[in-house]
């Protein structure tokens, strides 16, 4: 079983502390290997991942700290964030491809790349480019390159202006406080970077509820809280399919329902978070069919048109800085 990083060497570089805001990191090692903070002293583990190989991936998770006493300085291991975890091909819905075909677009020739809430690593797959950093709160066992840094994506640990492209695909509707979200990839981005976001727009919901897998997913939360369905079903339904519910801290559950969600997903919405965040529009892309979202129905979503609609299912921004 070999160890390696899940992050290129020079990537520490690009890193400030989240708690700090200035502070550079070094490699610790001792009974819990850390990203050490030389200004503030804050300590960041260095977690085990493991994925679908046998090999340990050791990547940075600013989730918590941990004490640095008797940490000592450490050598760089191996770079593995290039490392093909899996010879399994994914299945994209025709949707997903829409916005994979925006995203090469708009793909600059040289430059840093960033996929925030990169999920299982698919973009970079898709569109096999060394250049993209993937960011996301947990890993996935079944990535298919090691996810190079856990984070709150509300508060990343990248220095200001790190980035020349940042995507941002279909995420931000699983955030909980999406202005904060917006003005981080506002930070982060270069001077003349672009934005590549996509959303879901209301006729999404109706494109969910068509697919077979929302209601299994519903069921299962019957059955694993059957009292709390009984005692209020409506409730519960809007509750549970609520994209980030199962991620919110308890506190903060009562308040996101999925028709506080729906009522979000409208144009207006979306361009007052940017605007706020000093990004501008330059492009957008209403895309894919109601039919287009899960890939058991791809036959009937290739009947449709699925790019340049007037109510398509997706919003995809292209947003300058």
């Amino acid at each position: 079983m070999e160890k390696f990083f899940s992050f290129p060497e020079q990537l520490l570089a690009y890193l400030q502390c989240p708690s700090c805001k200035k502070g550079k990191f070094i490699i610790v090692a001792g009974n819990e290997p850390g990203l050490l903070c030389q200004s503030c002293k804050s300590c960041f583990p260095l977690i085990e991942a493991r994925y679908v190989t046998k090999d340990i991936f050791l990547t940075p998770s600013f989730h918590k700290q941990i004490n640095s006493k008797g940490l000592k300085k450490s050598n760089y291991l191996k770079d593995g964030s290039e490392i093909l975890l899996t010879s399994k091909k994914p299945g994209y819905s025709l949707s997903a491809e829409v916005v994979h075909e925006i995203v090469k677009e708009e793909l600059p020739n040289q430059g840093l790349i960033l996929d925030s809430g990169c999920g299982n690593q698919g973009f970079k797959y898709k569109i096999n480019n060394p250049r993209i950093i993937g960011t996301e709160y947990q890993y996935y066992e079944n990535a298919f390159y090691p996810i190079n840094i856990l984070e709150n994506s509300e508060n990343t640990a990248f220095k200001n202006e790190t980035f020349d492209f940042i995507i941002s695909n279909f995420v931000l509707q699983s955030i909980y406080n999406q202005q904060l979200y917006v003005n981080e990839l506002a930070r982060i981005l270069k001077k003349n970077g672009k934005i590549v976001l996509s959303t879901p727009s209301p006729r999404w919901y109706l494109a969910y509820f068509l697919s077979p897998s929302s209601h299994v997913k519903f069921l299962k939360d019957v059955i694993k809280n059957p009292f709390y369905f009984i005692a209020s079903p409506i409730k519960f339904f809007l509750k549970s399919h609520a994209h980030n519910y199962r991620e919110l801290p308890e506190e903060l559950k009562s308040s996101n329902t999925l028709r506080a969600e729906i009522r979000q997903s409208k144009k207006e919405y979306y361009e007052g978070l940017f605007s706020k965040a000093g990004l501008r529009i330059s492009k957008m892309e209403s895309s894919g069919n109601v039919f287009s979202l899960n890939t058991r129905y791809s036959f009937l979503g290739k009947l449709f048109k699925n790019r340049r609609l007037k109510k398509g299912i997706h919003y995809t921004y292209v947003l300058k800085k």
